[in-house]
C-alpha cells in the first residue's frame, strides 16, 4: 500500500509540474493518472516491484469498510459539486432538451442496458445487472473537459452535455443502492422497503442543512462577518455534514451529500467562484487518486477477469445504449439533427463509474461483484479512447458538414 501511496503522489505532482504543457497535447490529468496506475500494476504483476496488486489483495483492501466509506466521501464531494455547477437556473439555458435527457433518455438507457446485460451476463441477478448498469450508464464531462470548451461544437449543445453530466450521476445514485440492497447486500439496508424508509429521512435532513447553511452564507456575507478564505472551508464541510447525518441515520451520504448541493445553491442564490473553488479543487484532487486506482484495478481485472461479454457489454454501453435512447428523446425538439447526433455520441465516463464499480465491487456477492468490477474498468477505458481520442475526430467531421449545409463564407470586399 505504501508503494501505491507514493507512486500515486509522485504521478501527481509530475502532471502538477507539467500540466500546461500536456494541455497542448489534449493529455489530461486521469489521462496521465489511468497511465500511471497502469505502470505501477504491470510492474507489480511483473514483479518489477512488490507485488502488492492482485485480485486477493485487491478483494482484502476494495471491500474494507474504511475504503468504501473513502470512496463514498470522494462520490459524495464530486455530486455536491456537480449539483452546483449549472449557472442558469436549474437546467441551464436548455432546459427542455435537457430535462428530456435527464428524465426520459436516461431512464431508457437504463432499461435498454439492463436488458443487454441480462443477455451478456445471464448467470448474474437482475440486481446485479441493475447495479453495474447504474455503474456504466451516467456521462461526466470532466475526462473529456475539451469537448465543452471547443467552439467547433455549437454551444447549445456543450451546455446540454454539461447539464446532463452534472444531474445524471446524483439521479442514478438511489437506484444504484436499491439494486444493491435488493441483490441482498446489507450494509446500506436490509431490505428494499428498509432502504426508502431511510431514504427519506436521510435526504430531509441533507435539505436542512443545505438551506440552512446557504442562507446563513447569504446572511454573512451581507453583512461582512466572514472572508472569502473562511467561506470556502465552510462550503466543503456541507457535503461532509450531509453525509455524516444520512450515515447516522443509515441513509446514503453521497445522495444526502448531491441533495444538500441543490439546497444549498437554492438557497444562496448567486455562488461566488471564490466560495467553492476550494471544493471544487478538494473534489479533483480525491478525483485524480480515483483515477489512479482504475489503472491499478484495470490490470487486476484484465489479468484474471476478462471475456467476450466483459468486453462486449461496456461497448454496447458506450454506443447503443447512450445512442438510441438519446435520439428518441430529443425527437421533435428544436435541436436539428446534426446536434442530437454530438449529444448522443459526446457520453464520457468518469468519476461516478468508477466509484460505482468499485462500491459495487465490495458489495455484491463474488462472482457478480468481480464482473462489476471488470464492466467498469473496460467502460471507462474504452471511454478514453472513445471520446478522448474520438471526439476531435467528431469535431472536424461536423465542422465540415455544417460548412457543407451552411456554405462557404462569403469573401470579404
Amino acid at each position: 500500500m505504501t508503494t501505491a501511496i507514493l507512486a500515486c503522489g509522485a504521478v501527481l505532482l509530475i502532471w502538477a509540474l507539467a500540466a500546461e504543457q500536456l494541455r497542448t497535447w489534449r493529455i489530461t490529468a486521469p489521462m496521465v493518472m489511468v497511465a500511471g496506475g497502469l505502470a505501477v500494476g504491470a510492474a507489480s504483476a511483473l514483479g518489477i516491484v512488490s507485488q502488492d496488486f492482485d485480485l486477493k489483495i485487491a478483494n482484502q483492501v476494495l471491500t474494507g469498510r474504511t475504503a468504501q466509506q473513502i470512496a463514498e466521501v470522494i462520490l459524495a464531494l464530486v455530486l455536491f459539486v456537480d449539483s452546483f455547477e449549472i449557472r442558469r437556473g436549474i437546467l441551464g439555458h436548455e432546459p427542455k432538451p435537457a430535462s428530456r435527457l435527464l428524465f426520459l433518455a436516461l431512464p431508457l438507457s437504463i432499461l435498454l442496458g439492463t436488458a443487454a446485460g441480462l443477455w451478456a451476463f445471464p448467470a448474474l441477478s437482475v440486481a446485479a445487472v441493475l447495479a453495474i448498469v447504474c455503474a456504466v450508464v451516467p456521462t461526466d464531462m470532466a475526462p473529456a473537459a475539451d469537448i465543452l470548451k471547443d467552439k467547433r461544437f455549437p454551444e447549445r449543445v456543450r451546455n446540454v452535455l454539461n447539464v446532463e453530466s452534472g444531474y445524471n450521476d446524483g439521479i442514478v445514485a438511489p437506484i444504484f443502492i436499491f439494486a444493491l440492497t435488493l441483490a441482498g447486500n446489507t450494509s446500506h439496508a436490509a431490505t428494499p422497503q428498509a432502504a426508502l424508509a431511510e431514504a427519506l429521512p436521510a435526504s430531509l435532513k441533507a435539505i436542512v442543512v443545505g438551506v440552512a447553511s446557504g442562507l446563513l452564507m447569504r446572511f454573512v456575507v451581507a453583512r461582512g462577518w466572514s472572508s472569502s478564505t473562511a467561506l470556502r472551508v465552510g462550503v466543503v464541510t456541507i457535503p461532509l455534514l450531509a453525509y455524516a447525518l444520512a450515515f447516522t441515520w443509515h441513509g446514503n451520504g453521497f445522495v444526502a451529500a448531491f441533495v444538500a448541493g441543490l439546497a444549498f445553491r437554492a438557497a444562496r442564490g448567486h455562488l461566488a467562484h471564490s466560495e467553492i473553488d476550494l471544493t471544487e479543487d478538494l473534489a479533483a484532487l480525491t478525483g485524480y487518486v480515483m483515477w489512479f486506482v482504475l489503472g491499478v484495478c484495470s490490470v487486476i481485472a484484465m489479468q484474471v477477469l476478462f471475456s467476450w461479454q466483459v468486453a462486449l457489454f461496456p461497448l454496447a454501453a458506450l454506443t447503443v445504449v447512450r445512442i438510441v435512447p438519446v435520439l428518441l428523446c430529443l425527437l421533435g425538439s428544436s435541436m436539428p439533427l446534426r446536434d442530437r447526433m454530438l449529444v448522443a455520441l459526446l457520453g464520457p465516463r468518469g468519476i461516478a463509474t468508477i466509484v460505482f464499480g468499485l462500491l459495487a465491487f465490495a458489495d455484491l456477492p463474488a462472482n457478480e461483484s468481480e464482473t462489476a468490477l471488470a464492466a467498469m474498468v473496460v467502460t471507462v477505458l474504452a471511454s478514453f479512447v472513445l471520446h478522448g481520442v474520438g471526439a476531435p475526430f467528431i469535431a472536424r467531421v461536423y465542422e465540415r458538414r455544417a460548412a457543407q449545409v451552411t456554405g462557404p463564407a462569403p469573401a470579404p470586399k
